[in-house]
C-alpha cells in the first residue's frame, strides 16, 4: 500500500409468509391522539402528530393563498424547494379525527394534503417537522411476494430499489392523513417485511459556522500565524498537504458534493464542475444549481476542490478533482431521496463517471436531545456503496461530525457521522484546539482546520464571489475529502478501510496537554 508521505491532517480520536388468506391483516390503527410511532428497520421511533398543522400542495395552477378562505384565519409558510406551504390553522384539532376533517376540506379543494410530525417535546419547532408523504419503502421477507404484499395491503408499487435486493417502495392507495405509517406498521408487524418504514420528509441541517473575519488566507492548509488564521493562532495547525501537491493534486477522483446545491458556472469551480453526471433530488432533474441564496454546497466544494494555480480566488485541497453536484438539502427530503443521494453514480460503465468520494456537511438537527439515524434505503445505499462502489473497493463517504458542543450534543447521536461506513470529522483552530463548536463522541476519527473564535475559513460563494467566514464541521469535512482525492490519486486502489488507516495511522495530534488524551489498543 502506498501513501502520500509527509501529509497528516489534524487530529485522531479513539475508535472507540403472508398467508394466502382471503382477508388482509387488519392493520394497526394509531389511537384518537396525536402518539404515533413507525418502524425505522427494526428500531421502533416515536413521534407526535401535529395536530394543528398541515402540509398541503395546490392543484397545478393554483395559487396557495386560496387555502385562507377554505382555512379562516390559518398561517401559511413556504416550505423551502417547491409549491407546498405548511398551514397552521390557529387551533389544536384535538384528535387525529378531527385533523382528518380538516385536511379533507383540503382535499375537497384538490390538494394534496399531509400530516407534520415531530419528535416527542420538539412539537412546534418548524425546523423539527418531519412530514409523512403517501409512500413507504419495504423489503419483501423471504416466502413472500411484493406482489402478494400490494393485493394484501392495498398498496402500488412505485419502484424496485436496485441497490437493495427484494426492496421497493411503495404507496397506498388509502385517502387518510396516516395511511402510510398505519399501513406499513401492519405490514412490518405480520413478519412479511424485513422492514417497512414510512418515507418521511424532513429537512436537514447543514453543518454551517458562521464566524467573523485567497491563498494567503487559507490557513487552514498553510498556517503562519499569519492575520486571517485570527489572533491566537499558532503557526502549524494546518493539514500539511501544500508539499504533497508536487505529486499529486486529486487529477481523476470525482468528489460528490452532496448538499443544497454548487454553482458550476463560478470561475473557481467550473474547470472542475462535472455537470454532465450531476442530479438535483429536490427539483427533480440534473441541474444542481442552488437556488434561493442557498449558498452552502459551493463553499463545502471550494474547500475540497476549487480550481488551483488559476491566478483566481481560492484553491482546494484537491485542487484538480472533479465536483459532481448533487442537490439533496434544498429542501426537505425522505429516506429514498438520501439514498439515491448517497448511490449516485455507484457504479456507471465509465470510472470517470463513478462517485468516489461522497462529501456531506449535514445530518440532524445539533440541539443536543436529537438522536436520529438514517432510513433503511439510505442504510443500504451506503453500504452498498462502501461494499461495491469503486469496482467493489468502496466509495469513501466522509461526514460532518456536528457543531452541538455548547449543547451538549454529541456526534454518536447521529446515526449518519456514527456509521461504520462514514468517516467522521470534527473541527479545530488556528490554535491547535478544538473549535468551540466541535461536538465529542467516539465516533469521531479525525478532525481538521476549520473556523474557530477568531478566524474563519475562506472559500467560494455564490455570485462568482468568495467569503472568509465559512466554518464548522461543514469546512472541516470537504476538507478531508479533498485529502482523500490526494491519496486516491496517488493509489487508486485503496479500499474504504485502506483510507480510514492511512488517515489514522498519518494524522498528528493536537493539544497534546489535553487530559482527556487516552492511548487506544493500537497505541495512537
Amino acid at each position: 500500500m502506498r501513501c502520500i508521505p509527509g501529509f497528516a491532517v489534524g487530529l485522531i480520536l479513539t475508535f472507540g409468509s403472508l398467508a394466502q388468506a382471503q382477508d388482509p391483516p387488519a392493520p394497526h390503527f394509531v389511537p384518537p391522539d396525536q402518539n404515533v410511532y413507525y418502524y425505522n428497520g427494526d428500531m421502533k421511533v416515536e413521534l407526535v402528530v401535529a395536530l394543528d398543522e398541515l402540509e398541503a400542495t395546490p392543484p397545478k395552477g393554483i395559487s396557495t393563498q386560496g387555502l385562507k378562505s377554505l382555512l379562516p384565519g390559518a398561517s401559511l409558510r413556504a416550505v423551502p424547494g417547491g409549491e407546498s406551504v405548511r398551514v397552521n390553522f390557529g387551533k389544536s384539532a384535538a384528535t387525529v379525527a378531527g385533523l382528518e376533517s380538516t385536511a379533507q376540506i383540503l382535499r375537497s379543494a384538490g390538494y394534496a394534503v399531509r400530516p407534520v410530525l415531530y419528535a416527542p417535546g420538539q412539537t412546534g419547532t418548524s425546523e423539527a417537522a418531519q412530514v409523512l408523504t403517501p409512500q413507504f419503502s419495504v423489503k419483501v421477507a423471504s416466502g413472500h411476494t411484493i406482489e402478494e404484499i400490494a393485493a394484501a395491503h392495498g398498496v402500488t408499487i412505485v419502484e424496485a430499489i436496485d441497490f437493495s435486493p427484494n426492496t421497493y417502495v411503495v404507496e397506498t392507495n388509502a385517502n387518510s392523513l396516516l395511511a402510510s405509517l398505519n399501513t406499513a406498521n401492519a405490514l412490518y408487524e405480520s413478519g412479511a417485511a424485513e422492514f417497512a418504514t414510512p418515507l418521511l420528509k424532513r429537512q436537514m441541517h447543514k453543518r454551517l459556522i458562521p464566524n467573523d473575519s485567497l491563498f494567503g488566507n487559507q490557513w487552514h492548509l498553510r498556517n503562519t500565524a499569519q492575520g486571517a488564521a485570527g489572533a491566537g493562532a499558532i503557526a502549524g495547525n494546518d493539514v500539511n498537504i501544500v508539499t504533497a501537491w508536487d505529486q499529486v493534486t486529486g487529477a481523476g477522483v470525482n468528489i460528490a458534493v452532496v448538499d443544497d446545491g454548487v454553482e458550476a458556472t463560478h470561475s473557481d469551480l467550473a474547470a472542475n464542475a462535472r455537470t454532465d453526471v450531476d442530479i438535483d433530488l429536490n427539483g427533480g432533474d440534473n441541474d444542481a444549481s442552488p437556488e434561493g441564496g442557498d449558498s452552502h454546497g459551493t463553499s463545502v466544494a471550494g474547500v475540497a476542490a476549487a480550481v488551483g494555480n488559476n491566478a483566481t480566488g481560492v484553491i482546494g485541497a484537491g485542487f484538480e478533482a472533479s465536483i459532481i453536484g448533487v442537490r439533496l438539502l434544498g429542501g426537505p427530503a425522505n429516506d429514498l431521496q438520501e439514498a439515491q443521494g448517497l448511490a449516485h453514480l455507484i457504479n456507471p460503465v465509465l470510472e470517470t463517471d463513478q462517485v468516489w468520494i461522497s462529501s456531506n456537511s449535514w445530518g440532524p438537527l445539533d440541539n443536543g436531545s436529537t438522536l436520529e439515524t438514517f432510513g433503511p434505503l439510505t442504510k443500504a445505499a451506503i453500504q452498498n456503496g462502501a461494499m461495491n462502489g469503486r469496482g467493489g473497493r468502496g466509495i469513501i463517504y466522509t461526514w460532518a461530525g456536528g457543531n452541538g458542543r455548547l449543547n451538549s450534543d454529541y456526534a454518536n447521536f447521529d446515526g449518519y457521522a456514527s456509521s461504520r461506513y462514514t468517516i467522521c470529522v470534527g473541527a479545530s483552530g488556528a490554535n491547535g484546539v478544538v473549535s468551540f463548536y466541535s461536538e465529542s463522541g467516539a465516533s469521531l476519527l479525525v478532525n481538521s482546520p476549520s473556523g474557530w473564535a477568531n478566524a474563519g475559513i475562506t472559500t467560494t460563494t455564490i455570485g462568482n464571489a468568495y467569503t472568509s467566514s465559512f466554518g464548522g464541521t461543514s469546512s472541516a469535512t470537504p476538507l478531508v475529502s479533498g485529502i482523500v482525492a490526494l491519496m486516491l490519486e496517488e493509489n487508486p486502489f485503496l479500499g474504504w478501510r485502506d483510507v480510514q488507516h492511512i488517515l489514522a495511522e498519518t494524522a498528528t495530534q493536537i493539544d497534546a496537554g489535553n487530559p482527556d488524551w487516552q492511548t487506544n489498543g493500537a497505541g495512537l
